[in-house]
C-alpha cells in the first residue's frame, strides 16, 4: 500500500509547511491540532489529543494564522488517515470556507513561498559568490 502518495497526487494548490495550531470542532467537542503544512485547498494535522480521524468524515476546524485577527473557520473532508508514532495524522480537503477566508489563506501561503524562495535564493548566491560581472568594492 502506498502511503501519502495519493493526497500528493491530488493536490490542485501549493501547500507551504507549517506549525499552526488549529482546533478541530465536533460533537464529542474541541480536540487540539497541529497543522504540518497548509494550502488554500486543504490542510495536514496532527491530532494532539488522541484518536483518529477517518476517511470521509467531516470536521470544523478553526485555525488562527501569523498575523491575523480573526480565525480561519472551514468545513473539511478527511482524504487520507495516515498512524504516526506519537500522534496520528490527517489529509484534510476544505470542502467550505468564506471568500475572505480563503483569500487569507491564499495571501499566508504566498508570503510563506516567497519567503522560501528569498531563502533559497540567498542560500544560492552564498554558494556560487559573485557573478563574473560584477567588480569587488
Amino acid at each position: 500500500m502506498e502511503t501519502g502518495t495519493g493526497a500528493l497526487n491530488r493536490r490542485r494548490t501549493p501547500r507551504v509547511p507549517c506549525g499552526l495550531f488549529v482546533n478541530e470542532i465536533a460533537d464529542r467537542g474541541m480536540t487540539p491540532c497541529q497543522a504540518t503544512n497548509l494550502s488554500e485547498g486543504g490542510i495536514y494535522l496532527r491530532r494532539l489529543g488522541g484518536g483518529v480521524l477517518l476517511e470521509g468524515e467531516t470536521v470544523q476546524l478553526e485555525l488562527a494564522l501569523p498575523g491575523e485577527r480573526e480565525s480561519v473557520w472551514a468545513s473539511g473532508r478527511v482524504v487520507e488517515q495516515v498512524e504516526e508514532l506519537a500522534h496520528d495524522g490527517a489529509a484534510i480537503e476544505f470542502l467550505s470556507l468564506t471568500w475572505a477566508d480563503r483569500l487569507r489563506l491564499r495571501r499566508y501561503v504566498a508570503r510563506v513561498r516567497r519567503r522560501q524562495l528569498r531563502e533559497a535564493l540567498s542560500g544560492i548566491s552564498r554558494l556560487v559568490g559573485p557573478s563574473p560581472g560584477t567588480a569587488a568594492g
